[in-house]
């Protein structure tokens, strides 16, 4: 369950050449359209994706290309999900007489249903900048994860980096990963650069219902949750909750259960 089947077509000129299905019935297509400078008032395009290229295997468990100069869209098998990498290999040319506030990756997204965006600061219906993850969500809740985006360079620091989201219809929105001019520019940071969009399946639960879920995930992890239960009114104490966290030898490392109107993370 709460699984994500990911495709990747080896020509990057194909339309949506990257597609998600999870198991909830939900597919979600990217399609790479260009590398860029930006400011509040205009864009300027350093480069559109390479055409004479193809996604290939670097290793049994990496699928990677040079989608821009410079630029390595990357693949790598995990158990349970796929990594997904963007790594810029050395430091952006600028623009001359463009003054950029930040460079932009831009995907055109469309998804098979209609879909709303769940954020930090609640559901989004337009367009929305957030440094978090955020989901996609169907009408039925259920969604596909979009993690919250980081940059690291090459001694290990990060870097805050944010998404864009620009609402085209209820099927289609533009997704965009921008990093501020600055950041790329520093002096201190390290190339090359990696920046990690992975997406991943995850299932909301309807009001006033009983069900179960199990996630497989990946060690090491750094996990976050938080369960709000509330009854059918203020004196109905009877509704369970559990969250169980167990590692890959058995042994269960967290343990949570409450009854009744209760939070706890």
């Amino acid at each position: 369950s709460n699984t994500v089947s990911v495709c990747i077509h080896k020509d990057p000129s194909h339309d949506y050449n990257l597609e998600y299905r999870t198991d909830t019935g939900i597919e979600v297509a990217l399609d790479l359209r260009e590398y860029r400078w930006a400011n509040a008032d205009t864009t300027h395009t350093i480069a559109l994706p390479t055409a004479d290229s193809r996604y290939a295997l670097a290793d049994s468990n990496t699928v990677r290309l040079m989608i821009f100069p410079g630029v390595i869209d990357e693949f790598l098998l995990r158990r349970g999900y796929v990594k997904r990498n963007i790594i810029l290999c050395g430091r952006p040319q600028q623009t001359p007489d463009y003054n950029a506030d930040r460079l932009e990756i831009r995907h055109h997204v469309k998804t098979n249903m209609p879909v709303a965006f769940d954020t930090f600061t609640g559901m989004q219906y337009q367009g929305f900048q957030t440094t978090e993850s955020f989901a996609v969500v169907i009408e039925d809740g259920n969604s596909l994860m979009f993690g919250k985006p980081t940059l690291t360079d090459a001694n290990g620091n990060t870097y805050r980096i944010s998404y864009i989201v620009r609402r085209i219809s209820l099927t289609e929105f533009e997704l965009i990963i921008a990093i501020d001019s600055e950041t790329l520019m520093d002096q201190g940071i390290a190339y090359p650069l990696v920046i990690d969009p992975t997406s991943t399946s995850v299932y909301v639960e309807t009001a006033n219902s009983t069900a179960s879920k199990t996630f497989q995930i990946d060690f090491p992890q750094t996990c976050s949750y938080t369960a709000n239960l509330k009854g059918y009114d203020d004196a109905y104490y009877t509704d369970p909750v559990k969250l169980y966290i167990i590692d890959p030898g058995g042994t269960t490392v967290v343990n949570k259960s409450t009854l009744g109107q209760q939070t706890f993370t």
